[in-house]
């Protein structure tokens, strides 16, 4: 008799434990997958503020359910104008599934705000399976694919008499943005750009830090740290800011920031998302600068994330 070859691989599984395991295992995925190959979402329902997961560098095809009243149509109207997304929709759709080449999501959470703990968003209980093995999840997209149809204008004039606004902000917690503009003199001291190169946090944002750090309001690193969050709330609001720093004269950008940021070590970094946390809930500060703080540390804690 011949050998008997048998082969063998390792099948990898994860157990995701609630809706940020779900979410920063989505954001990891994205990151691994070559722009070449598409990502696959098979995800019923969809609300606001999941924009941010669906990337500008990478190419999507995503199937949804606009029939039942569940999915905000806005959301997809604006997903459908994207170039690298193609998006269609199925009835009686209710499949959490998010696919990419190497690995796959499947669980319970739809992308929502709710679903996977956004803005802070302490959510519904939610868990999901992260697997390797993913020719016949693959396969099932396919199906599902084959099955779902375009999405029309018609389509999405029918879904928003479907959907309730009233009830996604109840059972999702949307926090309306600022009407008004940060207030300059709240984050920012009133000295000019000196020896520090960048702009100086206003001394209530550095007693805040000082005060939950129990350190001196002397300490060189407070200086650094608090600096680095306020200037990441301004341009996290839309701003850009000038500085003395002779190959970037003006932070445009969070990723302008988080450069600068970087080149003080991984320490800093933790170090200002724990202050932005802070600020974030802290009531003395105006809800302007509550709100930008938060979307600044979204920003922060992905970057890290997907840095480690």
């Amino acid at each position: 008799m011949g050998d008997v070859i048998v082969k063998s691989w390792m099948i990898h599984m994860n157990f995701l434990k609630d809706n940020k395991a779900i979410r920063n295992c989505i954001e990891i995925l994205t990151c691994k997958q070559p722009n070449s190959e598409p990502i696959m979402i098979a995800v019923a329902y969809w609300g606001k503020r999941v924009e941010y997961l669906i990337s500008d560098n990478r190419y999507y095809k995503i199937v949804c359910n606009l029939s039942d009243g569940g999915t905000n149509p806005d959301v997809i109207s604006d997903l459908m104008k994207k170039e690298n997304v193609e998006i269609r929709k199925l009835e009686r759709l209710h499949s959490k599934v998010f696919i990419t080449e190497k690995s796959a999501i499947v669980g319970s959470s739809n992308f929502s705000q709710n679903g996977l703990g956004l803005d802070s968003c302490i959510g519904t209980i939610e868990a999901a399976i992260e697997t390797s093995e993913t020719l016949e999840i693959m396969n099932w997209f396919d199906q599902i694919w084959g099955r779902s149809s375009k999405i029309t204008d018609k389509d999405i004039n029918k879904a928003r008499s479907m959907f309730s606004v009233c009830d996604e902000k109840v059972f999702e917690n949307v926090k309306p943005k600022p009407e008004e503009p940060i207030n300059e003199n709240e984050l920012f001291d009133g000295e000019p750009i000196k020896r520090n190169k960048t702009r100086m946090a206003s001394s209530r944002i550095v007693n805040h830090y000082c005060k939950n750090e129990s350190i001196d309001i002397s300490n060189r690193t407070a200086r650094r740290v608090t600096a680095h969050a306020a200037n990441l709330v301004w341009v996290a609001a839309g701003n850009s800011v000038e500085t003395a720093i002779s190959d970037k004269s003006i932070f445009k950008t969070m990723d302008d920031v988080f450069s600068r940021m970087t080149s003080k070590g991984i320490k800093t970094q933790d170090k200002v998302l724990s202050l932005l946390a802070t600020l974030k809930e802290e009531k003395g500060f105006s809800y302007e600068i509550r709100y930008w703080a938060e979307q600044a540390y979204i920003y922060l804690e992905r970057k890290l994330l997907m840095d480690k």
